[in-house]
């Protein structure tokens, strides 16, 4: 992964890519698992915010682009940054409405008819005084071992399954 801060840093880019917006999000991403009719946000560390700079070497880099393997690799390059790089402790950042995360997990799992799934959100951080959400990945069999009570939530649903014969989860 890299992000791109100059139009030069295109150049650094080989395909095959899938190009998305940087969006402002405070270092914080929303976890959302799905399972039958479990819904559960949680909060993860993300890329932390990104301050316009007139020089990208203080952030580590002269060629416009930023390359980190993982998100939790980023912190190599935090130091070097700190002025240019800002986020929020994620113990911080509060949970989008319940009402709000469950819509738009039923939305998602009606669409796109899956029932055991998870998606990634984060708060756009252009305008604080306003409450927009962006999806911004959803894993059709994700990993569930960072959710709390995983164990009991997965047996249940599988449980739930076996014994409907999947008559519902079609």
């Amino acid at each position: 992964m890299l992000l791109v801060f100059k139009l030069q840093g295109l150049n650094k880019v080989k395909p095959p890519v899938v190009l998305q917006e940087f969006v402002n999000h405070r270092g914080v991403v929303f976890k959302v698992y799905v399972a039958g009719g479990y819904v559960q946000c949680v909060k993860r560390r993300s890329l932390p915010d990104v301050v316009p700079a007139d020089h990208t070497n203080e952030l580590g880099t002269d060629e416009g682009v930023l390359f980190f393997s993982q998100i939790s690799n980023l912190n190599t390059y935090k130091h070097k940054a700190d002025s240019h790089l800002g986020g929020m402790n994620v113990d911080e950042a509060e949970l989008p409405p319940s009402s709000f995360i469950t819509s738009m997990a039923r939305a998602l799992q009606s669409k796109l008819r899956l029932h055991l799934f998870n998606f990634d959100m984060i708060r756009d951080a252009t305008d604080p005084g306003e409450e927009e959400y962006l999806v911004i990945d959803i894993n059709y069999f994700p990993g569930y071992a960072k959710m709390p009570g995983f164990e009991t939530i997965l047996t249940d649903f599988f449980w739930d399954v076996l014994h409907r014969r999947g008559a519902n989860f079609a």
